[in-house]
């Protein structure tokens, strides 16, 4: 029995992990025409403070021009972020999909940096934190569906 409950125990700390962090996912799909955009969110918080997000938006589509606008809009959207600690990008292209890939640690990030680059990144943030019932506004506004 004692053994039963330490493996127990030890599932419990591996899925909500050593330090009470926990890992939410949330999606979002948007379909025009035969243009197909995915949106994974992978957050990880503790309590009510996010710590990190990882994100993969893509876009599917059989049009050359859409996929060479929707990379250019991307590269021309995230180059100010190029170098900053803690927040890491890359623009992945394939043959019918461009994929961005979003890696942004808010624990350890330079929170002004970010905001000097773009001043609508305060909302964001409150007492230099991303709060979890923030972000789930934010996506519940934008049609992201999370599963708690």
């Amino acid at each position: 029995m004692i053994g039963i409950s330490i493996i127990l125990f030890m599932t419990a700390l591996i899925s909500t992990g050593c330090n009470g962090e926990k890992e939410m996912t949330c999606h979002r799909t948007m379909v025009s025409g035969s243009d197909v955009v995915t949106a994974t969110y992978n957050v990880w918080y503790k309590g009510e403070i996010v710590s990190k997000i990882k994100s993969v938006e893509s876009l599917t589509s059989t049009n050359e021009s859409t996929l060479e606008d929707y990379r250019s809009k991307m590269s021309t959207l995230y180059a100010p972020y190029l170098g900053i600690d803690y927040y890491n990008y890359n623009i992945d292209n394939t043959e019918n999909q461009v994929s961005v890939t979003l890696d942004v640690d808010y624990e350890k990030v330079d929170i002004e940096e970010l905001i000097s680059i773009d001043p609508n990144n305060e909302s964001f943030f409150h007492d230099g934190k991303v709060y979890l019932s923030t972000l789930l506004d934010l996506y519940e506004n934008v049609g992201v569906v999370c599963d708690e």
